[in-house]
């Protein structure tokens, strides 16, 4: 995935891979980049797609070990 991101143009699509990248390693580089984009939604009324996903990075940057903890 790391290799494909630089390749896809800033869109709902590579939030949503950039999310779940930083999900997986918590790469602040990934979060930020994810920011960076979604920021430039705030011209618009999100759709549901890009809310879901904006709610959840936030959730991954606010309780970052919650999916680690549920499978113990």
């Amino acid at each position: 995935a790391l290799s494909v991101l630089p390749l896809i143009p800033a869109s709902l699509l590579k939030v949503r891979l950039l999310t779940y990248c930083y999900g997986e390693v918590y790469d602040e580089k990934l979060a930020q980049e994810a920011h960076a984009i979604i920021d430039t939604w705030k011209d618009h009324e999100l759709s549901p797609a890009e809310l879901e996903v904006s709610e959840y990075l936030n959730s991954l940057e606010t309780n970052p070990w919650t999916a680690w903890e549920l499978d113990e």
